[in-house]
Formats: structure tokens, sequence, C-alpha cells
């Protein structure tokens, strides 16, 4: 223990640690109806409170505020405005964390050097706080014999403010090499070794935004039912502001970028048949296009591109008894490899395992019972 704690191993340091805090709390809910049957079907506001106090960071009061509108057995609109937290966790606070060996760019003498980079809890840290504005519809038409069809979209816009995030040890030596002092602080030499100290902080503000979608459609056939459904998610926008450093970061997944977004469209579509004994699904899943680094040019990068990946899964089921159901399923039908997402010093390609498949084709087989 005396050795890890003076990260005296090229990897590992795991030290022990504990700590708590203590949690109070009140909340509340009220629902307002303002209009009935007159110019709409109803019309509702809903609002909600509640008043915590953390033992190691005091006390935070959080809300939220609504709408919700039945135009016509058609149409119904929603919208909300709401002020959360997030507190620090227990890890985040009080861990001691570890160091492992790795290579990194030392930013005083700009070669890539063995390294030590150390993760930990930070005793300082207070809760996140975000403000969430979101608005949105549902339609379910009954006209042109679509009765089985849903449709839903929402718009959502989320600024979080102390945001606790961790920053990468590569992004703390690139930023020093920039002259960014404050990431300086973090680098410090332990028994002649760079150390790189990668600990949570609350930094300034990160926002998102985008759109979620749904469409449903049910109907008879054949003698059974199809169900057919859609959801996905488009991010329009995800920054950051870190310590005076501001980074804008959808869509783009590369190893040198400062901070790894996501790609900004994810979504998969299902046709279900179910004809009851028995059911089979197709699915598709999908990931859209990408970039390494969204502001490298045709000088930075032969291929700045990350292109969209596209997964097809089958999956059925048969009830032998009411009791019995056997199943099968097949994901990543045609074997599709990971998207590579690879560095500029990385000799083989990496990937993100994070957002694409990295299992391959995979089959499951199995029997449920219920008594």
């Amino acid at each position: 223990m005396q050795v890890t704690l003076a990260i005296g191993y090229n990897i590992g340091n795991f030290g022990q640690f504990s700590g708590h805090y203590t949690v109070s709390e009140g909340f509340g809910e009220i629902t307002v109806p303002i209009l009935k049957n007159n110019l709409v079907q109803s019309l509702e506001f809903n609002t909600a409170g509640r008043i915590t106090d953390y033992s190691t960071s005091g006390m935070v009061e959080t809300w939220k505020m609504g709408v919700t509108s039945q135009v016509s057995d058609e149409i119904r609109l929603r919208s909300t405005w709401s002020f959360d937290i997030r507190a620090p966790n227990i890890n985040e606070l009080f861990s001691t964390g570890s160091c492992g060996a790795s290579t990194n760019l030392n930013p005083f003498t700009l070669q890539n050097v063995n390294s030590l980079g150390c993760s930990g809890g930070n005793a300082n840290l207070v809760p996140e706080q975000s403000t969430t504005v979101s608005g949105g519809a549902v339609l379910t038409p009954t006209f042109w014999g679509l009765e089985g069809l849903s449709l839903s979209a929402d718009w959502y816009s989320i600024t979080i403010k102390k945001a606790i995030t961790t920053i990468s040890a590569t992004t703390i030596t690139n930023l020093c090499s920039q002259g960014q002092q404050l990431y300086c602080n973090q680098i410090s030499f332990t028994n002649g070794i760079l150390t790189i100290s990668a600990t949570p902080i609350n930094a300034n503000v990160e926002t998102t935004s985008g759109l979620d979608f749904q469409g449903d459609y049910n109907f008879d056939f054949m003698g059974g039912s199809v169900n057919l459904h859609a959801v996905g998610n488009y991010t329009d926008e995800q920054t950051r502001l870190a310590q005076g450093v501001y980074t804008s970061y959808a869509g783009q997944l590369g190893q040198d970028a400062t901070i790894q977004g996501l790609p900004k469209f994810k979504g998969q579509m299902a046709a279900t048949y179910d004809a009851g004994g028995w059911d089979v699904t197709a699915q598709g899943r999908f990931i859209g296009s990408a970039r390494l680094v969204r502001f490298w040019g045709p000088l930075d990068v032969d291929d700045n591109t990350v292109p969209m990946v596209a997964y097809a899964d089958l999956r059925g089921s048969y009830n032998l008894t009411d009791n019995v159901t056997l199943y099968g399923a097949v994901d990543n039908v045609t074997n599709v490899p990971p998207q590579a997402t690879p560095s500029t010093t990385e000799v083989v390609a990496g990937f993100r395992g994070q957002i694409y498949d990295n299992l391959g084709r995979m089959f499951r087989a199995g029997i449920r019972l219920k008594y």
C-alpha cells in the first residue's frame, strides 16, 4: 500500500478511500387545469419544486414548469422549462484514484515521453446546475385510414453550468503546450517522471441541443399484426467552455480532438410481425457520419470523414405453451466492422467501442419460463 500511495508502480497505484455525505430534501408538485373544451380540448399548467440540502455542498433549489395542451384528437402540444442539479458522487469527491503508465506530450519540451496519468476525486466539487427548455408535439391522425399511426418530435436545449468533467491527459498536455497555464497546473514531475493529474473539475458551461423523434404504426396483416417503429435523435450542438477554453464538439470522434463527441445522428427502425403464438422482428440501427476533428481541412489530414454505419438485426420468438417461450436473435447480421477513428500518432487505427458495434455478428438463443 505504501508503494501504491507513493505512485511507485507503472500501472495501478490504487489507493483505499472512504467518504460520505448526508442529504435532506422536500418537494411538491401541482397541476392546474386552465381550459376545458374551449378553443382546445384541454390546457394544463404543471409545476414542481424541490429543496435539497447536501452536507458537502449546501442547499440547492430545483424547479420545473410545463404546459400541456390536447388541441384536438389528432394533436397534442407540450413544453417544459426546468432548473436541475446533479451533486457530485462519492467517487468524484473522495476517490484517491490510480495512476497508469502511458505516452504523452511533454508540453515543456514538445517531445512524446513516458508518463503517468493519474485520476482521483476532488473534494471541492459543487453541484452541476442546468437549465432545460423543451417543446414538442404528438400527432395521432385518424384520417386517411391512419388510425394506428403516432408521430412525436421534441426539441430540447440544455445549458449546464459548473459541469463536472474530467479533462483527459492528452487534452491537458496539448492545451498546456499552447500556453494555457491553468492546464499546466495539473502537470508535475514525480521522481523525474511526467505526471498528469486528470481529476474532475467544475467546468464553466456545457450546452447541447437537438431533436428527439419517434414514430409508430400498427395495422392488421394476413391474420396477424404489424408494428412499424422508428426512433432517433439529432444532436445539433455540443459545446464546452472549460477554464476559459471554448470547444464545439458535436459530430467529432477523432482521438486527436480535444473533446470527443458523438455522431450527430443516431436512430433505429424496426418492423415486427406478430401472429399470436410467434413473432419476428427485423431491425436496422443507424449511426450517422461524423468527422475526426471538426476544424481540420485538406492540409491537416487526407480524409477527415467517419462514414455512416448501418447494422441489421433479426429476432424471433415462439410460444410453446402459455408458460414456455423459445427465442433467438442475430445481431449485426452482415458482420459490419466498427468505423476507424484514427489518431495521427497511431500505427494501427483505433475505434470508439462505446459508439460502434465492436463484437461483430452475434447469435443468441434461449428459453423463457413463466410461472
